[in-house]
């Protein structure tokens, strides 16, 4: 009998992560805990491709600081490459980084896995390209037509700005990761501390590099 070769599915995690002002008291925490994550997953799988963009306002300003490179070739975060400062244009962030993405991978013979992570303390507020409905219309397509998974994390202990943040990523029909070793996450999750953000980034992003 005649043996297949079975090609390995190419993964990439996209991360967009919040560096608006409100950030700022947080920042060191947010560098290592960046730092972190990123260790961790080099260690599980090195050509695991990887896109990263830091985002405030406007959406120009916004620093893409790899796209769809080898997780091994990334580098960890300093304080001369997060420095928080302006709104959050988050809509405009996610319509940015998809374009960016799909761009890519029209080239791509074999498209990759996504899981996109979505990491910020507060809610929408400077977004000018992209409205709500917007993402909603693309993030939903790429959730049913493509193998994209979507999870947003929002940072805070406020009540009021954790249950506002999660109507966000309602309102953005994000519907959240399931996968191997972990119960999985719903589309949107309330933390309190940006180290345990980033803890439960690392535990998704292990999963994804192990499911098939």
């Amino acid at each position: 009998m005649e043996n297949k070769k079975i090609t390995k599915k190419q993964k990439e995690i996209v991360c967009v992560i919040d560096r608006s002002g409100s950030m700022d008291h947080m920042r060191m925490d947010a560098i290592g805990g960046f730092n972190t994550f990123l260790e961790k997953q080099q260690k599980k799988e090195k050509n695991t491709l990887f896109t990263m963009v830091l985002f405030d306002s406007p959406m120009s300003e916004n620093i893409v600081m790899y796209n769809g490179i080898k997780i091994k070739d990334v580098k960890p975060l300093t304080t001369e490459t997060y420095i928080p400062r302006n709104g959050t244009a988050l809509y405009d962030a996610l319509g940015e980084t998809i374009a960016k993405v799909e761009e890519r991978h029209v080239a791509m013979e074999n498209k990759p896995q996504v899981l996109f992570l979505i990491l910020t303390d507060g809610e929408e507020n400077s977004s000018k390209e992209y409205t709500q409905e917007k993402i909603k219309e693309k993030i939903e397509k790429l959730q049913k037509d493509s193998e994209w998974q979507f999870v947003y994390i929002g940072v805070t202990s406020d009540f009021i700005l954790n249950k506002n943040m999660a109507s966000i990523s309602m309102g953005m029909g994000i519907s959240g990761y399931s996968g191997v070793g972990i119960s999985g996450f719903s589309g949107y999750t309330g933390i309190h501390d940006i180290n345990v953000a980033f803890c439960s980034m690392s535990s998704l992003g292990e999963s994804f590099i192990d499911s098939k």
